[in-house]
């Protein structure tokens, strides 16, 4: 019996062929919320030809930083890569570390909206994705001052407030432009709470030095801006039933009965993983639902005998569960399967692939600009990461795979 489907959601904001910068300060110079996203459109959606560029340039502000103003980094670190779409991630440094102030507002309000006039004006005139930055954490962290930090830079009980005032710009800018607006701050803020009520030795992991996200807090921006885009949230879904050895529905999968609880399936994409670095991202993926929103991989077997079963997948054992949960439902994303270790893969290589890419530009083309061979030399490392981004595309098809359940 062979059941085929083909189902892709055709409303997703990125679509094939789109060129996507990312244009940020030290955040998103990190390559991690950049790369987990880049490697969830690559698995979920392994037919599309998407190109991704990190352009983050730490201490970044509206009005520019050590990359130099927003018409010179524009015109020499985005323009060149022809962008379809670009995503604005500014605003931890716009505010000062200080408290609201009328002149740094006014300033914001003066140069936001330049930075954006200066991206609308590239060729193709590229579609934004602006987003209000994530938090200053004093939710985990306990710093004593409020109102008004000891000194320059020092760490204190408010500044998130003010991230929040100046963050209405980027949400008016969205509104009025047409653009697409995600909030990093808040979901992260509700994160914080919750994991410092749940394990709060983690919690301060999440933003571990109160400005930069650590994996756990990437991966929470990270499903934010995916959801912002409406991504396909399932991986694939199957229901078999155990007394007549037939499929009941499927979506998003290939399905060949071989015989009584043992099929062959391949899903049109992969599930969504990364590196499980400390507690903290398992708690995120935990608090934040990511695999129940946004990662789909169900299986369900009805009317089994009463008792516990082993599932594998090409003979390797994946779990146990009882006759019970499996006529509910299993979530595949949960566990350890040649799925999830191929999708593992997938993220390795994204992330060296952004990591070369961003190597070729910020060390070899810019810092080395008046060097002889300079330029050529940077484009003979970005051939190098649209060969790895090349490789990856290979490396995200699905292949078929053969599940097994046994009583036990």
């Amino acid at each position: 019996m062979l059941i085929a489907v083909a189902m892709i959601a055709a409303d997703f904001y990125l679509k094939n062929h789109d060129r996507v910068v990312f244009y940020g300060d030290s955040i998103t110079e990190q390559k991690l919320y950049t790369s987990y996203v880049e490697s969830f459109v690559l698995t979920r959606y392994p037919d599309r030809d998407i190109t991704f560029f990190n352009r983050g340039w730490a201490g970044d502000s509206s009005w520019g930083g050590g990359g130099g103003g927003p018409h010179e980094r524009i015109s020499k670190d985005v323009k060149g890569l022809q962008p379809t779409k670009a995503v604005v991630l500014l605003g931890m440094n716009d505010g000062g570390y200080v408290g609201v102030d009328p002149k740094i507002e006014s300033t914001i309000r003066q140069w936001y909206p330049k930075v954006l006039d200066l991206l609308q004006a590239l060729p193709g005139t590229p579609k934004l994705t602006l987003i209000r930055t994530s938090p200053w954490d004093d939710v985990a962290h306990h710093y004593a001052s409020e109102g008004k930090p000891p000194e320059p830079w020092a760490p204190w009980k408010g500044y998130n407030t003010v991230l929040q005032t100046y963050g209405m710009i980027v949400e008016e800018q969205a509104k009025n432009r047409g653009a697409v607006y995600i909030d990093f701050n808040e979901p992260l803020v509700t994160l914080l709470k919750e994991a410092v009520q749940a394990k709060s030795s983690e919690a301060e992991k999440i933003i571990p030095d109160g400005i930069h996200p650590g994996p756990g807090g990437h991966l929470a921006m990270a499903a934010e801006l995916l959801k912002g885009w409406n991504v396909e949230p399932t991986v694939s879904s199957l229901e078999i039933d155990s007394r007549t050895s037939s499929v009941v529905s499927f979506q998003r999968t290939t399905v060949k009965i071989l015989d009584s609880l043992h099929w062959e399936q391949k899903d049109d994409s992969l599930p969504f993983i990364i590196p499980e670095s400390d507690e903290t991202v398992g708690l995120v993926r935990k608090l934040s639902r990511l695999n129940e929103q946004l990662n789909r991989q169900v299986l369900r077997i009805t009317h089994l005998p009463s008792g516990r079963y082993q599932l594998t997948v090409d003979a390797h054992p994946v779990a146990t569960f009882s006759s019970e949960a499996l006529e509910q439902g299993v979530n595949l994303a949960d566990y350890s399967t040649p799925m999830s270790e191929q999708s593992l893969k997938v993220f390795d290589l994204c992330y060296r692939r952004s990591e070369v890419d961003f190597f070729a530009w910020r060390t070899v083309r810019r810092a080395n600009a008046h060097a002889q061979h300079a330029a050529e030399a940077a484009e003979g490392v970005a051939r190098l990461a649209e060969d790895m981004r090349t490789e990856a595309q290979k490396l995200a098809q699905p292949i078929p795979h053969k599940f097994k359940l046994t009583k036990m």
